[in-house]
Formats: C-alpha cells, structure tokens, sequence
C-alpha cells in the first residue's frame, strides 16, 4: 500500500505539470520498491515450489505471517500495489525524461513480472505458475483465501483491492507494450468489477435506482454492502473489525481512477455512504483519523463534493495508503452534481 500511495503522488504531480515534484516522488518510488524487489528487505520474498508461487520468508515459516502470505492468501491484493506501483514508475520515467538511478532496472522488472505472474500469469505453459491464481470465472470474482480450509467454503473480503490488483496488471501491460497481457488483465479487472457490484453491493429495499435484480433477502438487504463474500453464505462483518466503517471502506480503498467505475452508480454510492457515515457520530469507540479520510472520499462520490472538501480541510492523519494530496485530488475532481 505505501509504495502504491508514493505512486499516486508521483501521477498527480505528472497530472497539475509539477514534473520535477514528479521526478522526485519517482526516486522516492524507485527507492522504497527495489529492496522488495531485490530480496534485501527484513521479510525477502522467495519463490515457493510445492505451489508455484512468491511467497514471504515469514509466511512460509509461519501460516498466519502476513495476512497468511506462506498460504497463498490474498497474494493478488498484497501485490497488486507493486504491480501498480510498477505500472506508474514506468510510465512517469517515460514521461520526465528520469534519469537511470529514478529508472526500475531490468532486474526489478523480472521480479515484478515474477509477482506479476504469481496472481495473473496468463501463459498454460508456464511451469513456474498458475495462468490465474485467484479468478473464479464463473462468479466473475476472485477467492483471496489461498490454502485455508474454512468450513464455509473460500471467501473473499476487498473487492476493491482485487479490482486495484487486475487494475494494476492492465497498466504494467500497457506501460510495457503488452498487448496480450493488457487483454488478459482488462478482462480480468471487468469480470471483478461486475461480480463486485453484483454480489458484494447490495441495493437497498431489494434493487430498484437502476440496480441489479435482488439477491439478498430481508433483513440483509438492509445493508448495502457484503463485507465479506463466502462460498456458502455473506457476512456484514471483516476479519479484522465490526465496526460499519471497516465494513464499508474496505470496499473502496485504494482511491485510484479506476474506483470510478466501481463505485457506481451514484444512487448506490449514496446509499453505501449514509450507511457508514454512522460512524461519525459513535460517541465510543471515535472512528480513526484513516477511515474518516476515506469516508469522507466516498462522501464525494456520493454527489456531496462540497461538503466533502470541507471536511477534508479538517483531517489530521490518513490511512496508510492514502495522503492528503490524494485526498484532495480525489474530491477535487469529482463532479459537483454527480447524483443530480
């Protein structure tokens, strides 16, 4: 996720002309991936041959390690930030002229393929990985529960994170001239994006505002999000919280052009905001400085962008893959109206 936010600044800047604020967020980009890359980090990653995959030292020497990493899970969420990450290095090089110490070297690009190829490898001849290590392609969605057996079957909890994933994947193909791998990952990232709206955004009072024919029965469909999609049931729950705020914004972040067309359309995102806009009136436990930022993002795609400026001005800290500039960026580029 940080290299991810350092990647964001560096595409804002690129985006208002600030090329040499560019250049210096790309070395500061470069700098915080190639140690991931290289292997000389506290936790190197390594290749796992039982499987087939990229795995962390400390997951494979402990199952629970890093959000269960050694286990194969949610390895599309965990390196989609680098895939982007990636993605957004080659691309802003490219576009201030870098010099080569702010350039990812051919060795950190074989090892962002390697993660890359871990979760979409698109190639059955590949003797090293799975074509698709996550995609269900008849539901369209990913499982992210990698080796765990749970009794309710596999799951999967951010949707936004897997849309984030194959997101990422698409840019590195088109940053590299991929044809074929930017088709693969496309098809990937619209499958996602649809399944997410399908089965994990629930309308409220049963469909209706242009939404999808109801799937969810009373009283579930008073929610209007799934936290967390199983293989045998959904839950208004996530694995690390039950607070609505976690629920919710774990179906939105990150924040990147591409949560545009995720969170749509605007009659849902406004339902999906009130719901957890609950949140900032709990006395005990008082929501976090991060979650707010994002629920004041999503109170702009909501159609209240006014609003949602003004409260950003009072936000003190930020989730960390997000930053204030990405906050305001985001705000400041979504329409005044957008529900009118």
């Amino acid at each position: 996720k940080e290299v991810a936010r350092v990647a964001r600044l560096a595409l804002i800047a690129l985006s208002v002309d600030e090329h040499d604020a560019a250049s210096d967020a790309l070395g500061h980009l470069v700098a915080a991936m190639r140690p991931w890359l290289a292997g000389t980090n506290a936790d190197p990653l390594v290749y796992e041959t039982a499987w087939g995959g990229v795995c962390s030292t400390a997951g494979l020497e402990a199952g629970g390690a890093d959000f269960g990493n050694g286990r194969y899970n949610d390895h599309h969420f965990h390196y989609g930030y680098h895939v982007y990450a990636g993605a957004v290095a080659l691309h802003v090089a490219e576009r201030v002229a870098a010099s080569p110490d702010k350039r990812l070297s051919d060795a950190d690009l074989a090892a962002l393929r390697a993660l890359l190829r871990d979760f979409v490898g698109g190639d059955v001849h590949d003797g090293y990985f799975p074509v698709v290590r996550h995609k269900d392609f008849f539901l369209g969605a990913s499982w992210a529960s990698g080796l765990f057996a749970f009794a309710d079957g596999r799951n999967q909890e951010s949707t936004s994170e897997a849309v984030n994933a194959y997101y990422g994947a698409y840019l590195f193909a088109m940053a590299r001239g991929d044809a074929r791998g930017a088709s693969l990952a496309r098809a990937l990232l619209a499958t996602e994006l649809q399944a997410a709206q399908r089965y994990w955004h629930v309308w409220p009072h049963g469909g209706g505002g242009g939404g999808p024919p109801a799937i969810y029965t009373p009283p579930f469909d008073a929610n209007t999000v799934v936290g967390v999609l199983w293989g045998t049931k959904a839950d208004y729950a996530t694995f690390f919280g039950a607070e609505v705020e976690y629920i919710h914004g774990i179906q939105w972040l990150p924040f990147t052009p591409v949560t545009e067309l995720l969170l749509a359309p605007c009659a849902w995102a406004a339902a999906d905001y009130a719901q957890a806009a609950m949140a900032l009136s709990r006395p005990s436990p008082p929501i976090q400085e991060g979650w707010r930022g994002l629920l004041i993002m999503m109170r702009a795609v909501a159609g209240d962008q006014r609003a949602a400026w003004a409260d950003a001005a009072s936000l003190t800290a930020y989730d960390d893959g997000n930053t204030k500039s990405n906050t305001l960026w985001w705000i400041a580029t979504r329409a005044a109206d957008a529900c009118a």
